[in-house]
């Protein structure tokens, strides 16, 4: 099998399973302790800052080129640079060369293309996502738009994941806030199977299976805990974890970046929200994953148009032992209508 310095995507015919082999990882700095979501103490939180890559006056330490910067009073509020331990690498494959699947037997070997983006969306090291203001959070949201949008002009990404670690238990390895964006040459088990289970369901039902849950929901609004005109905060049925949540737009519409602004702002309020009561759930804050289920494109047009973008939140309150490594079955110990009433009963200042 071919080796080199680049990432590559795995494939085992006996389950179907891709995995990326990224040997660049390893090297990724470990300054992110079990109690990264805690405040630090003023000597700490100086010294972190004179350490931190993403801090100001630390940009030399960043990859370049700087891809995406806003500013505000002629300082950076929000920058977006290369990964410097990619999972992926848009070098992987040479410009103009097409990307082909190696076969080996039952096994299958694709080259690690993608691009693999940091977004610092604070300069302020001790800047929690729970501490953004709307304002943050909506330019935030904007950069996500933007990335997404240069990025589906090249043929060769067929899905965009953007995500967040909060915490080492979520798997941060940096203290300083910030979101990743990877983009894939191949669309991730978890996806194909939503658009497909969505597919499936629309063919049976015709209607969106997301837009039915909605209604659903807001008839009974025992897991609904905030809203607005524009989007819904809940904790879905079938939580995998204790206080998931999901952010589901209002309207139908199968890729984010696609939504009018006055939807974009409205998402915005309810994921500020959700940010400001999460943190509150337990002392520290715990640590969570946050992500963007978005449609499909493929050459320009929108496949499975049966797919409602999404937002979800993943707290890592519990740890995942053998049933669920074994099974692919979660078990969760707080009845979600109990978590949304928690949820609801938050006070935001």
């Amino acid at each position: 099998m071919p080796e080199g310095r680049f990432s590559e995507f795995r494939r085992e015919k006996s389950t179907n399973r891709w995995c990326i082999v990224a040997p660049i990882r390893h090297l990724r700095p470990g300054e992110v302790t079990d109690g990264s979501t805690e405040r630090k103490e003023p000597e700490i939180l100086e010294e972190r800052i004179k350490k931190c890559p993403f801090c100001p006056g630390n940009e030399d330490k960043t990859p370049k080129p700087t891809i995406l910067e806003y500013k505000k009073e002629g300082h950076w509020s929000l920058r977006i640079v290369p990964n410097k331990f990619p999972a992926v690498s848009i070098e992987a494959i040479p410009g103009g060369i097409p990307l082909q699947q190696q076969k080996f037997g039952v096994f299958r070997i694709l080259p690690g293309f993608g691009a693999h983006e940091v977004i610092i969306d604070t300069p302020r090291h001790d800047e929690f996502f729970a501490d953004f203001s709307l304002e943050r959070t909506n330019d935030l949201f904007w950069a996500f738009r933007e990335r997404i949008l240069d990025l589906r002009r090249d043929k060769r990404f067929q899905y965009i994941l953007i995500f967040r670690n909060e915490g080492w238990a979520a798997g941060a390895s940096l203290e300083h806030s910030h979101c990743q964006l990877i983009g894939l040459p191949i669309v991730p088990p978890l996806i194909e199977k939503e658009f497909k289970d969505a597919e499936s369901y629309y063919n049976d039902e015709n209607s969106c299976v997301y837009c039915d849950t909605l209604r659903q929901e807001m008839e009974y609004r025992d897991r609904i805990f905030f809203a607005n005109d524009y989007a819904v905060a809940l904790t879905p049925l079938a939580s995998r974890s204790p206080f998931e949540i999901w952010v589901l737009p209002k309207e139908h519409i199968p890729r984010y970046e696609e939504s009018a602004p006055r939807y974009i702002r409205g998402l915005v309020e309810v994921v500020n929200q959700v940010a400001k009561r999460l943190a509150k759930i337990t002392t520290p804050p715990p640590a969570y994953n946050f992500y963007l289920h978005n449609g499909l494109l493929r050459n320009g047009e929108v496949e499975f148009p049966q797919f409602h973008h999404h937002f979800e939140f993943v707290p890592r309150i519990t740890r995942l032992g053998g049933f669920e490594w074994g099974t692919g079955l979660y078990i969760n110990n707080i009845v979600p209508e109990e978590a949304a009433a928690f949820l609801r009963g938050v006070t935001v200042g």
